[in-house]
C-alpha cells in the first residue's frame, strides 16, 4: 500500500478583488477555487467567506483550505477583498450652478 504524502493543489484561485460602492457595503463575487488531488478523489474544501457575500468598507482576507482523505492540507489559496466607499458631493453656488465632486474613501 502506498502512502499519500501530497497535498491537494488548486487549479484556480482568485486574485485580490477591488470594489467601490456608494453604500456602506457591497456584494463581491469571485469564481470558486477548484482543488484536485493526486488520489483522484475530491478534497474537502473549507473557506471563511462565500462568493456573493456582503463585505463592509475595508479589507478582508479570504482563504480556501483543501484537505485530502490522507490528511494532507493545502492552505495556499488566499486573496483580499478591498471595499472602498465613493462619496458624491454637490456644491451649489449662489447662482444655482452646481459642481459634482466624487471622493473615494476607505475605513482604516
Amino acid at each position: 500500500m502506498t502512502t499519500d504524502n501530497e497535498a491537494p493543489y488548486y487549479t484556480s484561485c482568485p486574485e485580490d478583488k477591488f470594489v467601490e460602492t456608494t453604500e456602506d457595503s457591497a456584494r463581491v463575487l469571485w469564481k470558486i477555487p477548484e482543488f484536485l488531488d493526486n488520489s483522484n478523489r475530491t478534497p474537502i474544501v473549507d473557506h471563511n467567506k462565500n462568493s456573493g457575500e456582503k463585505f463592509y468598507l475595508g479589507e478582508v482576507f479570504v482563504y480556501y483550505v483543501a484537505k485530502d482523505q490522507s490528511g494532507n492540507v493545502n492552505d495556499s489559496c488566499a486573496f483580499k477583498v478591498h471595499v472602498k466607499g465613493k462619496l458624491t458631493v454637490l456644491i451649489i453656488d449662489s447662482s444655482g450652478a452646481f459642481e459634482q465632486i466624487q471622493r473615494k474613501y476607505a475605513l482604516a
